[in-house]
């Protein structure tokens, strides 16, 4: 809400004027929103329905991309051999580092931060070997729209199961 000058008769907000303003209590910070229970199957619900949606949406951006570069079929089909292989690396490191995260009952910031390493690495090596693949001029064509991000397979997390409360402590 806007607050406006305060005057006898205007009110700052929710009725409260500056001359009855001096006289309220102080306003309590709002507490921090619950936690909702985790129910048994949550993660594996939302891995499964964005399983859904990403296998559309990642079809179509391929399309889109493999267009807007003018790929030939050959390296469209590279195209993808190389994102199946960055689905695996993600889905492997992931896999080791929920091993970690087993074992630990709050995971170090350390932890978290060179999990995500991994899985970036395995982002900056798939464009390093889009390079390879692809035409030289590959990002000017696309315009630098390609996001390896739309590619990344929901199923990858699939090993974090079990493991989202100490996710949501990090």
């Amino acid at each position: 809400p806007q607050k406006t000058q305060a005057t006898p008769e205007a009110p700052l907000e929710d009725g409260v004027t500056a001359t009855n303003a001096a006289a309220a209590p102080p306003v309590a910070s709002p507490s921090p929103r619950p936690r909702r229970p985790r129910r048994e199957g949550d993660l594996q619900k939302r891995i499964d329905a964005a399983g859904e949606v990403w296998r559309l949406r990642s079809e179509l951006a391929r399309d889109q991309f493999l267009e807007r570069v003018a790929a030939s079929d050959e390296q469209g089909l590279q195209f993808q051999v190389l994102i199946e292989a960055m689905n695996l690396r993600i889905g492997e490191s992931i896999d080791r580092w929920a091993a970690v995260l087993r074992s630990e009952e709050a995971p170090s910031g350390e932890v978290m931060v060179r999990m995500m390493n991994d899985v970036t690495t395995a982002l900056a090596t798939t464009y390093d070997e889009l390079d390879g693949t692809l035409t030289e001029d590959w990002r000017a064509q696309d315009g630098e729209a390609l996001s390896l991000t739309d590619f990344i397979d929901p199923d990858v997390a699939t090993p974090l199961i079990g493991l989202e409360d100490q996710l949501e402590r990090r």
